[in-house]
């Protein structure tokens, strides 16, 4: 390629960036750095090859020993540094973390001749991050094994420092509002603005890292007020894993006609996930790999008409084509239905005697984006990404649930088009047969209407 045409190619790049407008991408990746040295004399090793096993990833010590690799996927790794009459040594587990830098230094002694066995050290997370300037904790996939009732992302949270859960298990950071936490799932938002809350369900099962930032936020999180979830799933790996996993419930049910609770019974408290990876057959190399997790959640409570069910399904690819270039696929599906009990509503009516007439809810999101990166040298990445965000939730009577509130019985307009029904005052007259009590029968419904979207 010529001079010129290099240059061109250059300028349309930076025309193309300058045009495009600016966007706020969360970092999935962290950086490895650190030194080889000699362990009897202590003199750095100029030329040791570094590899990460398993990949393409490697680089060499510059003359004073010192090495980095960049843009690493959160997870755990080997890191193996080999040099001529030198002994071979890997340290294993070596935890890289979102925005950060994991120390890992080496000190290898001289041989004779060359060792047919390798050394094997197991890597320790040092009890300070010296390059965290933010407030920040961070869980990673083998602490979550060992957190209680870790079934949500919102439960794990509520182990964090700096979080508080209110009384309707809504989460606040720092002593902001349950609204002001964005929300990221693989670099990309999923927040849902007109509640401030994540638009999508987060499986648990399905991560490699989660990490809350409640202060001292980087620029690339312009738009955060009192904290920063970031939530990373994992990579498919180059050998196939598995894992499944349920659980059942029992519980004491209430019974609205006697107000008792029942014996205890099955309370249709049911989840079953499972995760699959590997590489995709068929790729030369294994150059491909793949993450695969879904999760069925149902929760039939204690209270009547107060049932909820879940559907889950995520999915990400991973393409190599060579060491330089690497693209990265991923999708996410959450559906969720649900029945809404509510003893009295704000009018102090009462549907324990109709629960037809109560509430029913649905939602859907989905997510899928691409994200590209090509390291043009060891010190420069040149990176893109691509996504698209959806969700929505609505909820109606469930007898009319799929009826627009226009089409209600009790619904009409005057001459101008203005509104002049009875729904409201049909369905909250008083009972004939639980006079003054506030209860409704027969077709009586919470007149209530509500859907929102947003991608």
């Amino acid at each position: 390629m010529s001079k010129y045409k290099k240059i061109a190619i250059l300028l349309s790049s930076l025309i193309v960036l300058i045009l495009l407008p600016p966007l706020l991408l969360a970092s999935t990746t962290g950086k490895i750095a650190g030194t080889v040295e000699d362990g009897k004399t202590g003199e750095p090793i100029p030329g040791a090859t570094i590899r990460v096993t398993g990949t393409d990833l490697i680089t060499q010590t510059d003359i004073d020993g010192e090495y980095f690799l960049l843009n690493l996927p959160a997870g755990s790794y080997t890191i193996e540094v080999t040099v001529i009459g030198f002994q071979v040594v890997q340290k294993h587990d070596v935890r890289v973390l979102l925005d950060l830098t994991t120390p890992v230094d080496f000190e290898i002694e001289q041989v004779d001749y060359p060792l047919k066995r390798k050394v094997r050290v197991y890597a320790e997370r040092p009890p300070i991050q010296r390059d965290l300037t933010a407030s920040r904790s961070i869980v990673t996939s083998d602490q979550l094994a060992f957190i209680p009732n870790s079934r949500s992302v919102g439960a794990i949270m509520s182990n964090m420092a700096g979080t508080v859960v209110d009384r309707s298990s809504n989460i606040h950071v720092r002593g902001g509002r349950t609204g002001q936490v964005s929300y990221f799932y693989d670099g990309f938002s999923i927040q849902d603005p007109f509640v401030g809350s994540a638009g999508i369900r987060i499986m648990p099962d399905a991560l490699e890292e989660v990490n809350l930032t409640s202060g001292g936020f980087s620029a690339e999180y312009g738009e955060a007020l009192s904290g920063i979830l970031n939530a990373v799933s994992k990579d498919g790996s180059r050998d196939y894993h598995g894992k499944i996993r349920f659980y059942d419930g029992y519980t004491h049910r209430y019974d609205v006609n006697t107000a008792m609770f029942s014996d205890l019974s099955r309370s249709d408290n049911v989840s079953v996930a499972y995760n699959l990876s590997g590489p995709v057959p068929m790729i030369f190399d294994n150059r491909m790999t793949f993450f695969l997790a879904s999760e069925y959640l149902t929760n039939g409570g204690y209270l009547p008409h107060n049932k909820a069910t879940t559907w889950t399904h995520h999915a990400k690819v991973n393409f190599q084509p060579t060491a330089n270039l690497k693209f990265t696929g991923v999708g996410s599906l959450y559906k969720g239905e649900g029945q809404v009990y509510s003893h009295r509503d704000v009018n102090d009516k009462s549907y324990d005697f109709n629960q037809d007439g109560l509430g029913k809810s649905e939602a859907e999101s989905y997510l899928y984006g691409l994200r590209g990166n090509y390291n043009i040298n060891s010190k420069s990445i040149m990176m893109f990404s691509y996504n698209h965000f959806y969700t929505e939730r609505k909820k109606a009577p469930e007898n009319l649930f799929d009826t627009y509130w226009t089409e209600w019985p009790g619904y009409s307009e005057d001459e101008d088009g203005v509104y002049n029904g009875t729904i409201h005052e049909d369905n909250y007259l008083a009972s004939q047969e639980y006079f003054f009590t506030g209860f409704t029968t027969g077709d009586d419904f919470n007149p209530t209407y509500g859907r929102r979207y947003t991608k």
